[in-house]
């Protein structure tokens, strides 16, 4: 009998059957409403509360029990009866493309298991299996093979496989955890569900891979790899390229290292005195003297009021 299991870290599927990628162990049968497995002497039954994301999925038992559940849900779906004689199973499986050829090996002994006769009882029924051949495949490739007759016909194809997220308040939440199960980054795209919350809102730390929360490049004339603007559209000049690009008020809030930058140029300078709540500022103002002498003070007659690097003004003469 062949059957074919999606390892989603969100869900797993089957060709007919879906459930989150999540389980609760314990001794006992303890009056669950819910479907179970028993077997190796514990009892399992599944939760929404899916796993924390494991790039190796054999690092313990939980993955394997989850096939069994799909397994399961499988026979009595083709109303398969208990039997003690084994059923073999050729089991087909997918890993992540960028994972397939480090873990497809490991993955497939996982489920095989020397090909050993598993015997577990699913709500109330016993079942005795075999797995006897696993066939691994890269994800998303095996759904575009179904399709191969339409895709021979473009030079290009591109395959997305959108993985698991959820739907918060009404826009989509990407989630990586860290090997702990704590969120470690994510994406919230679409409406904004607090005044503090973007419209994209990102949110990393170093517990995973990925050294950037908002990683771009790229160069054109005229153009800027990022531009924000407050509403006025005023672009770069044709001739001009920039990194950033931004029109109206920018504030940098120092929490250590300050702004730094190789070349600074600027219509005016200030020194902050202090801020007020609603953002607004206090601030001294750099002097600005004339072009010709008769303009300027006598350097050897006046006293400088410096302010943060700035000169704010002078006594004197």
């Amino acid at each position: 009998m062949i059957i074919s299991v999606d390892h989603g870290n969100k869900s797993i599927k089957t060709p007919n059957a879906l459930f989150t990628s999540g389980l609760i162990v314990s001794e006992g049968l303890q009056g669950f409403k819910t479907d179970y497995i028993c077997w190796n002497n514990k009892y399992y039954t599944l939760t929404e509360q899916r796993i924390a994301y494991l790039r190796d999925k054999t690092e313990d038992e939980r993955f394997y029990v989850l096939t069994l559940f799909a397994i399961a849900k499988e026979l009595e779906r083709r109303k398969v009866s208990e039997t003690l004689d084994p059923i073999d199973i050729t089991l087909l499986v997918g890993l992540p493309p960028a994972h397939y050829e480090q873990l497809h090996s490991r993955f497939e002994q996982y489920f095989l298991r020397r090909r050993e006769i598993v015997d577990f009882e699913y709500n109330g029924k016993y079942y005795s299996i075999r797995v006897s051949k696993v066939l691994s495949y890269p994800q998303a490739f095996a759904a575009a093979v179904t399709q191969f007759g339409t895709l021979k016909a473009h030079s290009v194809a591109y395959i997305i496989d959108i993985g698991g997220f959820t739907i918060d308040s009404g826009r989509l939440y990407w989630k990586s955890r860290d090997y702990f199960g704590n969120d470690s980054r994510s994406l919230k795209l679409g409406v904004s569900s607090s005044s503090t919350e973007g419209i994209v809102d990102v949110a990393f730390n170093g517990a995973t891979s990925g050294r950037f929360g908002v990683k771009s490049v790229g160069a054109t004339s005229g153009g800027a790899a990022i531009y924000a603007s407050i509403g006025s559209l005023t672009y770069p000049a044709s001739g001009m390229t920039y990194a950033g690009f931004f029109v109206g008020p920018v504030d940098v809030r120092d929490t250590g290292s300050g702004l730094t930058s190789d070349v600074c140029a600027s219509k005016g300078f200030r020194y902050i005195k202090s801020r007020n709540s609603d953002g607004t500022y206090v601030y001294n103002e750099g002097v600005n003297w004339g072009d010709g002498a008769a303009q300027n003070p006598d350097l050897d007659k006046i006293r400088l009021i410096v302010r943060g690097g700035i000169i704010v003004g002078y006594t004197g003469e």
